[in-house]
C-alpha cells in the first residue's frame, strides 16, 4: 500500500496521499519479502514499549504487522514443584524490567512484589493476542523455559546444580547474580517440559517456535567451546523432548 498508492500506516494514524482516484488502475501485485521469515519485535521492545499496553494498542499493531504472559506460566510451573506463590513473585521484575528479568539480568522488584492480578491480566491480554496473530495467518514465538529460578530453589532441590549469573550492569546483588539451573541436569528437562506443556494448555498448539535466550549479556561461566556445545545440547534435546516439531529461535545480539 505503501508503494503503490502512497499510503503510510503508523501507530498514530494515516497518513492518505490518492491524488486523482479516477486515474488509479487496479492491479494484482505478488511480492514477497526477503528473507521468507522475520521476526517482530526484539524481546526487550515489552519492557522498552509494550509493557502497559492494552488490548487496543495491540490490535493496531497486529494490524498493522499484518500490513507489514511469559509469567503466569512460569508462576504455575513453579508452584505444581513445591514453591509458595510469594517465593516465585519475590522473583519477578516489575512489568517495565521484565525483559531482563527473563533474560536472568536481574531478579526480583525494588517497589514491592509484581501483583498477581497484573499477571492474570497479561495472561488474558496474551490469549487475545495469539488469537488475533493466529487469525491473521501469523505464527506466534513462544517462550520456553531458560533455567533462571528463584533463590529458593537450592533449598527446595538440594540435590541439583545450580550457579549464579553473572553481575548486571552496575546493580547490586541483591536485583542481579540470578540463579541458574544448571542445564545438564535432569530437573533442567523436566521444568521444560513442564513448561511448554502447560503452556500448550493454556493457548493451544498455535506455534512450534521458542524464544530461548540464556547469556544476553550473561557471561557463560567457561568459554570452551565444548562445554558451550554440551549445554546448547541440554537445551535443544529438552525443547525436542516436550515438541518434536521444536524451532529453537535465538537473537543475534548474544554474538555481539
Amino acid at each position: 500500500m505503501s508503494k503503490h498508492c502512497q499510503i503510510v500506516s503508523l501507530y498514530v494514524g494515516q497518513v492518505l496521499s490518492l491524488g486523482d482516484t479516477t486515474s488509479i488502475q487496479v492491479k494484482r501485485f505478488d511480492e514477497r519479502q526477503m528473507p521468507g521469515l522475520s521476526s517482530n519485535p526484539i524481546a526487550v521492545t515489552f519492557s522498552y514499549t509494550t509493557a502497559f499496553w492494552s488490548w487496543e494498542d495491540w490490535e493496531m499493531e497486529l494490524d498493522w504487522l499484518a500490513l507489514r504472559g511469559h509469567e503466569k506460566i512460569l508462576l504455575e510451573v513453579f508452584r505444581d514443584i513445591g514453591l509458595s506463590q510469594s517465593e516465585v513473585l519475590n522473583f519477578f521484575s516489575g512489568p517495565a524490567f521484565q525483559a531482563w528479568n527473563r533474560f536472568g539480568n536481574i531478579q526480583s522488584s525494588w517497589t514491592g512484589q509484581l501483583l498477581l492480578s497484573w499477571i492474570d491480566d497479561q495472561f488474558e491480554l496474551q490469549k487475545q493476542i495469539l488469537q488475533r496473530m493466529v487469525d491473521l495467518g501469523m505464527t506466534p514465538v513462544l517462550p520456553a523455559f531458560t533455567g533462571f529460578v528463584s533463590r529458593t530453589f537450592p533449598e527446595v532441590f538440594p540435590n541439583s546444580t545450580f550457579v549464579n549469573i553473572s553481575q548486571w550492569n552496575g546493580f547490586s546483588a541483591e536485583y542481579t547474580n540470578v540463579t541458574f539451573l544448571e542445564l545438564t541436569n535432569p530437573l533442567f528437562a523436566q521444568l521444560q517440559k513442564n513448561f511448554i506443556t502447560k503452556q500448550r494448555q493454556h493457548y493451544g498448539n498455535v506455534s512450534h517456535i521458542y524464544t530461548l535466550d540464556q547469556f544476553n549479556e550473561n557471561d557463560p561461566l567457561s568459554r570452551d567451546l565444548d562445554d558451550l556445545k554440551r549445554l546448547g545440547n541440554a537445551v535443544w534435546q529438552s525443547l525436542k523432548d516436550a515438541d518434536p516439531n521444536a524451532i529453537w529461535m535465538m537473537q543475534g545480539w548474544l554474538f555481539f
